[in-house]
């Protein structure tokens, strides 16, 4: 194979599409001479995918292999201008498991209806990248550094995160001339630790940056004498100490979050240690 090698799946430069639903497993794209972008789409102008309604669509193991090697590169963007909307919309979700790449400025646009989730577990590379009415996940168990060129997020996302206790480290976001608050949803701890820690969430490297991180936690918060537990608990809850979360800085104003020690609870434990006469279960 030789020359350029451009989309395994979807080879697009003659307009807009307005919407693709489906998944993307598997594809390549592969140069021995040239370059190589796009394992399963490659695209110069914008493109929307949807997911699929109730169900979620996959994009995962695809690569482009060219003089520089393997890379596992799903989308390539070739325009500033040009936009690729990942679209969750009625219960769906989208869970890109490999990297989406580009010309440096084009626009990733995370959206959807407030019912749907988006799920990033890979590089976004070169894009400004907003989110609004959808589920931001980029929970998968590891403490992953993403870079974009921006950042703008709206109230109405919300967002999944890892926190690794043990080794101090979160997901991060790195991005310039951002804006918007953050919501953190639900964090994803891995291992323990036994003293409080800080862990930086925002990096933004512009001094006119305006992106901030919210707590919009979706946890059942107890207090110190424990009256607020219910005689019968969930174990799909997650229940966490009454301030046992907080925003905190860095180096700038709330990009970090404190945990403090046993923030978490077990839901077996709360309920056998509450005093109470009435039946418990």
């Amino acid at each position: 194979i030789s020359s350029s090698a451009l989309g395994g799946a979807i080879y697009n430069y003659s307009g807009f599409i307005s919407s693709i639903t489906g998944d993307f497993i598997g594809n390549y794209a592969k140069s021995t001479s040239g370059t190589a972008q796009g394992g399963a789409i490659y695209s110069t102008y914008g493109i929307n995918l949807s997911a699929k309604e109730n169900g979620s669509s996959v994009i995962k193991d695809n690569y482009v292999e060219d003089k520089d090697g393997k890379r596992a590169e799903a989308i390539y963007i070739d325009s500033s201008a040009a936009a690729l909307s990942l679209q969750a919309k009625n219960n769906g979700t989208i869970e890109v498991y490999d990297i989406i790449n580009g010309k440096s400025g084009y626009y990733v646009n995370l959206t959807g209806d407030g019912t749907g989730s988006v799920s990033l577990f890979n590089d976004v590379l070169n894009a400004k990248v907003s989110a609004n009415y959808v589920g931001v996940n980029l929970s998968n168990g590891v403490a992953k550094d993403y870079t974009f060129n921006s950042l703008t997020t709206k109230d109405a996302a919300h967002w999944n995160i890892d926190v690794n206790l043990t080794d101090k480290t979160a997901d991060n976001i790195t991005s310039a001339a951002s804006t918007g608050m953050l919501h953190i949803s639900k964090i994803n701890t891995i291992g323990s630790n036994n003293e409080d820690i800080t862990v930086q969430i925002l990096k933004n490297t512009d001094a006119l940056d305006k992106l901030q991180l919210a707590l919009n936690l979706n946890y059942i918060t107890i207090d110190e004498d424990k009256n607020n537990v219910d005689n019968i608990v969930k174990f799909s809850n997650t229940y966490i100490k009454d301030g046992g979360i907080s925003l905190a800085t860095t180096d700038t104003t709330n990009d970090s979050i404190t945990i403090k020690k046993d923030t978490f609870l077990d839901a077996l434990a709360l309920i056998n240690d509450k005093e109470t006469d009435e039946e418990r279960s």
